[in-house]
């Protein structure tokens, strides 16, 4: 992401000139925050076998979930621009609690 960002600025600088080119790659950043941020990673934990330590199960598959309860971690603050996918994600992890 960070190396197409500096095409953006280093083409935009070439093509349009130095201030144009600068402003193009400042909207080009503003975008991609926006973006980030929209769409952070979340994880539903489970607890590690023999300890009290709860990880991702998606990178820890051996950690077993909790009978009747969803841990969910959004790693990112919650504001408009997440809100909605924040909802889904939840959801989506108390969905997978119930099946288990």
């Amino acid at each position: 992401m960070d190396f197409g960002l500096w095409l953006v600025a280093f083409g935009g600088t070439i093509l349009f000139g130095v201030q144009l080119g600068i402003l193009i790659a400042v909207v080009a950043s503003l975008g991609a925050i926006v973006v980030r941020s929209s769409r952070p990673h979340h994880a539903t934990l489970g607890r590690l076998p023999g300890s009290r330590i709860y990880r991702d199960l998606r990178r820890y598959p051996g950690s077993a979930t909790v009978p009747g309860v969803a841990i969910f971690r959004f790693d990112a603050e919650l504001h408009f621009a997440n809100k909605d996918y924040f909802y889904a994600a939840a959801l989506a992890a108390v969905e997978v609690s119930r099946a288990a």
